[in-house]
């Protein structure tokens, strides 16, 4: 039995699984930079870009959008880990998925 008390995250809802442990899923909207190769923006389906700050915005050049999807920790990404997409769209409503090469060291 889902907890009605439980708060319903942004972006997202609670569902209940085996075991009545709460799983989260989120609708997000995925987009392909068209100016830095395989550089990709994540943001809640439910907002708009408004989120993600304009000079990022002008770095990444025009956006094309590439798929929408239902997110959770547990599903696979090619790039990314899925939890930490679902919390960085949590906390500021947006993920950066930037290629594995221009990651600073420290995150490797």
């Amino acid at each position: 039995m889902v907890n009605p008390s439980a708060r319903k995250p942004k972006g997202g809802r609670l569902t209940a699984r085996a075991g009545g442990i709460l799983s989260q899923i989120m609708k997000c909207a995925i987009y392909k930079s068209r100016k830095r190769a395989n550089t990709y923006l994540y943001v809640t389906a439910e907002r708009d870009l408004s989120c993600v700050p304009k000079t990022l915005l002008d770095l990444l050049g025009r956006l094309e959008p590439v798929m929408t999807l239902e997110l959770t920790p547990q599903r696979t990404l090619a790039q990314a880990d899925p939890a930490a997409v679902c919390r960085q769209l949590q906390e500021q409503g947006y993920f950066l998925q930037l290629p594995p090469g221009d990651l600073p060291a420290t995150d490797r």
